[in-house]
């Protein structure tokens, strides 16, 4: 049977460090800048920010996307493609063990919290990834069969912060728009794989619409306006986890 916990752990570490790590306990809600980020979700510290139905991001062909904060390009692997809603949609197999995935890589920001609209396709038997940063920070993975240290807490669709979970069937039910929120036990510098693991193997049969990765920490108060604000997409009308 395969590996799915490799031991080696990439180091990616910049010389310089940022000096202010936390945030207030009073968010900012509204946008800094109404032509940057399309939704009152907070800005503040937001490093990444990415929306495939969104021309700014993706202009609908192509293995490079665009992150909107600072218009840097970014890219895809495997097979993936656009759905009607203009979700990305990245195909992986149902037994996916050491075979070639399909995801989207991040390059390294300075990272803490990170959250994504994602939708699981389908029913996978084994060896799929949810997330991998591990370029940059050591066992920062959540699998169908694990949880790296690295990673504190989870919200799922704005609710409260808990213990991640590798039950990737429980946390994200079939053919459902989930709003995923980790949290990093400490800030590191690291580029982040979406769908799959790091070397690109193992993927996750899913749909992302969105991405928003912050350098500091988030709170709930936060996580959760964050989550009423990007959600106008879905339908029927959510229901916030809380």
């Amino acid at each position: 049977s395969p590996t799915n916990s490799p031991t080696n752990n990439p180091t990616n570490s910049p010389t310089n460090q940022p000096t202010t790590l936390m945030p207030t306990n009073t968010p900012t809600i509204s946008p800094t800048n109404a032509n940057v980020i399309p939704y009152s979700i907070l800005t503040n510290n937001l490093v990444a920010f990415v929306d495939f139905t969104d021309s700014r991001c993706y202009s609908g062909s192509g293995s490079s996307y665009t992150n909107i904060i600072d218009s840097t390009s970014q890219y895809f692997y495997g097979t993936y493609s656009q759905n009607t809603d203009k979700s990305m949609r990245l195909v992986n197999s149902a037994s996916a063990c050491n075979t070639v995935a399909s995801g989207i890589h991040l390059n390294s920001y300075y990272i803490y919290t990170v959250s994504m609209w994602i939708r699981r396709e389908s029913t996978q038997s084994s060896c799929h990834y949810l997330i991998d940063a591990r370029t940059g920070l050591s066992a920062s993975y959540i699998y169908n069969a694990g949880v790296g240290s690295s990673w504190s807490y989870m919200s799922l669709n704005g609710g409260a912060y808990t213990t991640p979970s590798s039950s990737i069937s429980t946390i994200l039910p079939l053919s459902t728009w989930t709003f995923i929120t980790l949290i990093t036990s400490a800030q590191a510098y690291a580029g982040i794989y979406f769908a799959s693991r790091y070397v690109q193997t193992e993927g996750l049969d899913c749909s992302i619409k969105s991405i928003y990765v912050y350098s500091t920490f988030i709170n709930q108060t936060t996580n959760y306006a964050n989550y009423l604000a990007s959600s106008s997409f879905i339908t029927p009308t959510k229901t916030p986890t809380r």
